[in-house]
């Protein structure tokens, strides 16, 4: 799958969304990444691998929503940082796998709330 600009689950209040990318599965995202942005939203990698380019943030929980990074196997690339609970809920769990961000980790920016 690729997602030629952002790369956005539960865009909007009270959505609820969820991506399980499993397998041989490869998302490449161009730009944002966006979990839970106003809305509640899940990503689950547990195989495969998600590629983020561009240079702009990853982010788990942001604009009021509630967001789930969870990996328990495959591969994350992001060519910037990660933001988790950026003025709103978010929640990331790495039990396996391999996460590489060239840019810093960020948690709980602008009041921010960490599960």
């Amino acid at each position: 799958f690729n997602a030629k600009n952002e790369y956005w689950i539960a865009e909007n209040t009270l959505a609820l969304a969820t991506n399980n990318i499993s397998g041989t599965a490869v998302v490449n995202a161009s730009s944002f990444v966006r979990i839970g942005n106003g809305g509640h939203g899940m990503l689950n990698l547990s195989g495969g691998s998600f590629n983020q380019t561009g240079g702009d943030p990853f982010i788990v929980g942001i604009s009021g929503g509630t967001g789930n990074y969870n990996q328990s196997g495959g591969f994350l690339t992001s060519s910037a940082y990660l933001d988790i609970a950026d003025g709103s809920t978010g929640n990331a769990t790495i039990s396996s796998g391999t996460a590489n961000f060239a840019g810093d980790i960020w948690v709980g920016q602008n009041g921010g709330v960490v599960k």
